[in-house]
């Protein structure tokens, strides 16, 4: 069968391998200060991107053999996967969350329409054409409301796009094109990587 990219990020026995995950936003902020007023001065060229490190728990030499599969595939930095936390849940269903007026690529805000019943909270990450945005603002059970979101839209958004809240996932690239992995005495495997939203 041949391999598409993004690709998937693997399960085993149709459960997570992710043991442990850091997450960031980068911003391309820079800030210069004063040596003698400490007065500053901040700018914002704009750029914002998710950046994370995950280690995978232990696996045996059979579960190995899937994931250093899916790494070497990858070829370094070349090609891309998709990819989220095992804990970002959500009881809304798909199309709960939905995207109420046309939004424009580097909009940072966004009128959504939510399903009865269900709701939106701030620092909820969510997924649009397969790239992750979190929302900075609540959003009760009333539709129409316009709230902020992170990073600013990718692209343009058109109404009625689905805010897939349960188990988003982005679009990553690894942060090195070295590959590698530890092999204990007892046999279990080790790996841990750094990735980077790719855009």
């Amino acid at each position: 069968m041949a391999i598409t990219y993004p690709r998937d990020f693997p399960t085993i026995n149709g459960q997570t391998i992710i043991e442990k995950m850091t997450i960031r936003q980068k911003s391309a902020t820079v800030v210069q200060q004063s040596p003698y007023s400490y007065h500053q001065q901040v700018h914002d060229f704009g750029g914002i991107r998710w950046e994370a490190e995950v280690t995978i728990r232990p696996l045996t030499h059979d579960e190995a053999l899937v994931f250093q599969g899916f790494l070497a595939s990858l070829q370094g930095q070349k090609f891309t996967f998709l990819m989220g936390s095992p804990l970002w849940t959500s009881d809304n269903e798909d199309n709960a969350v939905e995207v109420d007026t046309t939004t424009d690529a580097g909009d940072d805000t966004m009128q959504i329409r939510v399903a009865t019943l269900r709701e939106v909270k701030a620092g909820q990450f969510f997924e649009m054409h397969e790239q992750l945005y979190m929302f900075l603002e609540d959003q009760g059970t009333t539709s129409g409301t316009t709230l902020k979101i992170t990073p600013p839209a990718r692209k343009d958004i058109t109404a009625a796009t689905d805010c897939i809240t349960n188990l988003p996932v982005g679009t990553w690239r690894l942060a090195t094109s070295d590959v590698n992995w530890d092999i204990s005495k007892a046999g279990l495997y080790s790996f841990t990587f750094a990735c980077v939203e790719a855009l």
